[in-house]
C-alpha cells in the first residue's frame, strides 16, 4: 500500500530571495549605509546574475543528463534545502522573487486569481499579461501588495534588466512597475524605445509549437549577453528559462524530451559562463542559478471541481456559487452553512492532502474549521485569499522513469502541491562573494 502523507509545517520563504536582496544590497548601497536600521556595511558592488530554470528539480542535476551544472554545483555554494513558498506554482514563485516576500504580503496567490472586483464571473490566469494589467487597473495600481524588486534598484539609482522565454504574466511579475528596469520578452519590451535594438542584435520573434523550445530559450539567452549587459550594463540581470517546466508537463519528468530540454538548458548556462568570461566581467559577477519549483508525477483522475459536482456542493463547472481557482475554493458570499460541507468531503476524500482556511486570529496554526491549518502557517493570509486552501494527496513512488513523488491529481506531470518533490527546489551559487565548494543544510 502506498503510503501518504499529512503536511503540518509551515513553509520557508525562497532562500534564494534572501541571497539576492543581501547581494542588491551589496551592489545598489556602493559602501553606503544601509537605509533600515543605518546600519554601516561595506559593499563591493559586484553585478548579480540570477538564473531561474522553470521547475528544475534539485536531482535533475547529476553529471550525465547536466554535467556543467554538476561542475557548477561541485565548485560553488549549494543550498541543499531550498523550497519554493506554497502553493508551489511559478507565479506566485515569481512574485515572490521579485519582492522578497511570502504571498501574504504581495498578493499574488496562485497561478489563477479570483477577484471579484476585476471579474465577477470568472477567474483571472496569471499567466496571461492582459490579465495582470486588468487586476492592476481595477486594484489602483495594488498587482502587487509591497514593493518590489525594480522600485528598490531605482531609488538606488542601479539598472535591473530582465530577460525571460516563460509566460509573459511570470515575466511582467518580475518588474511590473514601469520606468523600473528593462523587461524584454518576445510578447513584451519595456521600455518600448528598445523595440529596433531588440530587433537588430535578436532578430525576430520565432513560433515554435513543439517542446522543447529551443529558440525561445536561446534567444532569451542571447538578449542577457547582446543587451543586458552589452548595452544596458545592469547591475542586476534576472533570466527566466522556460524549460524543462514546458516539456516536463506534457512529457512528464525523466521522458526522453524532458531529458533533451535538460542538456540544452545546461548548454545554455554555460554559453552564460562563457559570454561572460569572454567579456571579462566572469570574477565579479555573482552567479546564483535556482528553480521556482520542484516537479511530480501525477496519477489522478478527478479534480476538484467534479469532486464537488458530483456531491451537489456546485452547480456545474461554469457556476459561480463555488469558484475554483487551481487549488483554492471560494464560495460565494461566503456562506459559513456550505465551507463547513465542503471542508468534510474533502477531510473524506482519500487523494486530497492538507486543507487550509482562516485561522482564528492571526497567531493560529489551526484554522477555524476543525482539522484544518491555518492560511498563516503558509503565509497565505492576505484580504485575496479563498475560503479553502487544499492540494493533491502525495506519495514517495516511483514513476516509470525511477523519479520519485507522485501526485493524485489529473495530468503527467505537475506542482502546486505540498509534496517535498514540488516544494525542494534549486539553489547554486558563484561568486565573489559566495564560499567555494560549500554545501549549506538550509
Amino acid at each position: 500500500m502506498i503510503r501518504y502523507h499529512n503536511f503540518s509545517r509551515k513553509i520557508g520563504i525562497f532562500i534564494s530571495i534572501c541571497f539576492l536582496f543581501f547581494m542588491i544590497g551589496r551592489v545598489t548601497t556602493m559602501g553606503h549605509s544601509i537605509d533600515k536600521g543605518n546600519v554601516p556595511f561595506v559593499l563591493s558592488g559586484n553585478r548579480v546574475l540570477m538564473i531561474v530554470i522553470d521547475g528544475l528539480r534539485p536531482d535533475y542535476i547529476t553529471p550525465i543528463i547536466m554535467p556543467n551544472l554538476s561542475i557548477f554545483r561541485k565548485n560553488g555554494f549549494s543550498g541543499q534545502n531550498h523550497h519554493a513558498v506554497y502553493p508551489t506554482s511559478t507565479r506566485i514563485n515569481s512574485a515572490s522573487i521579485a519582492t522578497g516576500t511570502y504571498p501574504n504580503k504581495h498578493g499574488l496567490l496562485n497561478n489563477s486569481l479570483y477577484l471579484p472586483v476585476v471579474n465577477i464571473d470568472h477567474v483571472l490566469n496569471t499567466k496571461k499579461i492582459s490579465d495582470l494589467l486588468l487586476i492592476d487597473k481595477f486594484t489602483n495600481g495594488r498587482l502587487l501588495t509591497t514593493v518590489s524588486l525594480g522600485e528598490i534598484l531605482q531609488n538606488r539609482d542601479r539598472k535591473l534588466f530582465i530577460s525571460s522565454s516563460g509566460s509573459s504574466g511570470s515575466a511582467y511579475l518580475l518588474n511590473h512597475k514601469p520606468g523600473t528596469g528593462t523587461l524584454l520578452h518576445r510578447e513584451i519590451i519595456l521600455p518600448d524605445s528598445l523595440a529596433s535594438v531588440v530587433e537588430k542584435l535578436l532578430g525576430p520573434v520565432l513560433e515554435e509549437t513543439k517542446r522543447p523550445l529551443v529558440k525561445t530559450v536561446r534567444r532569451s539567452v542571447d538578449a542577457i549577453l547582446k543587451i543586458g549587459i552589452d548595452i544596458i550594463n545592469a547591475d542586476v540581470i534576472i533570466a527566466w528559462i522556460t524549460e524543462p517546466d514546458g516539456t516536463a508537463h506534457s512529457e512528464g519528468i525523466g521522458a526522453p524530451l524532458t531529458i533533451e530540454a535538460l542538456k540544452f538548458v545546461d548548454n545554455e548556462i554555460s554559453r552564460i559562463i562563457d559570454g561572460l568570461q569572454v567579456r571579462g566581467i566572469l570574477k565579479s559577477t555573482n552567479i546564483i542559478i535556482v528553480s521556482d519549483h520542484g516537479f511530480s508525477t501525477r496519477i489522478g483522475e478527478k479534480s476538484i471541481s467534479s469532486l464537488l459536482i458530483d456531491h451537489g456542493l456546485k452547480s456545474d463547472k461554469s457556476s459561480t456559487d463555488v469558484i475554483i481557482a487551481n487549488d483554492a475554493i471560494y464560495v460565494n458570499e461566503h456562506k459559513e452553512e456550505i465551507i463547513p460541507k465542503i471542508v468534510r468531503l474533502l477531510q473524506k476524500t482519500s487523494w486530497i492532502g492538507p486543507i487550509f482556511t482562516r485561522g482564528n486570529n492571526s497567531t493560529s496554526n489551526m484554522g477555524w474549521i476543525p482539522g484544518t491549518l491555518s492560511f498563516s502557517t503558509m503565509m497565505w493570509d492576505h484580504e485575496r485569499s479563498s475560503d479553502i486552501l487544499t492540494a493533491g494527496n502525495w506519495s514517495d513512488a516511483s514513476n516509470k522513469y525511477g523519479f520519485k513523488g507522485v501526485v493524485s491529481l489529473p495530468g503527467v506531470a505537475g506542482h502546486n502541491s505540498t509534496s517535498p518533490y514540488d516544494i525542494k527546489a534549486t539553489f547554486l551559487a558563484s561568486g565573489p562573494d559566495f564560499k567555494s565548494q560549500t554545501k549549506q543544510q538550509t
